[in-house]
């Protein structure tokens, strides 16, 4: 499976996981509202309670838990990606520099300006299929 694959799953499962945690979170602070009547005299303070109160909350830990994760997994395979992509263009700049060195090897001379053939013909000669890494 692709990394790219692996990240679309990854994310889906992080958009799942973050639905099922706006949910759980709602149902236990009108839960926890339901039980105690008054949770504070303004938003700062019932901010607070409602803050304490889901802390204690096993069904909010849970849901809470598993958003971190997917959210860690989607991260860590965003940074692959970019590792990927930084190791294929490190491969890249290796054939460009190949490519250098073949003109070099040839002493093509600077005067022909009439088109790539001289350039092309240089590097098909000194760079095969075969050598190349991808």
């Amino acid at each position: 499976m692709s990394i790219h694959h692996k990240l679309a799953e990854a994310r889906a499962s992080l958009r799942a996981a973050k639905d099922e945690f706006n949910v759980v979170k709602a149902e236990s602070e009108q839960q926890y509202i339901a039980q105690s009547g008054s949770i504070g005299k303004n938003a700062e303070e019932r901010d607070r309670t409602l803050i304490v109160a889901l802390a204690a909350n096993p069904g909010y830990i849970g849901a809470l838990g598993n958003l971190r994760g997917y959210e860690v997994l989607v991260e860590q395979l965003e940074a692959d990606l970019e590792k990927q992509k930084d190791q294929r263009r490190e491969r890249e700049w290796l054939i460009r520099a190949a490519l250098v060195d073949a003109l070099n090897a040839r002493n093509m001379a600077h005067e022909d300006t009439t088109g790539d053939a001289p350039f092309d013909a240089a590097a098909d000669d000194e760079i095969f299929d075969d050598e190349i890494p991808f």
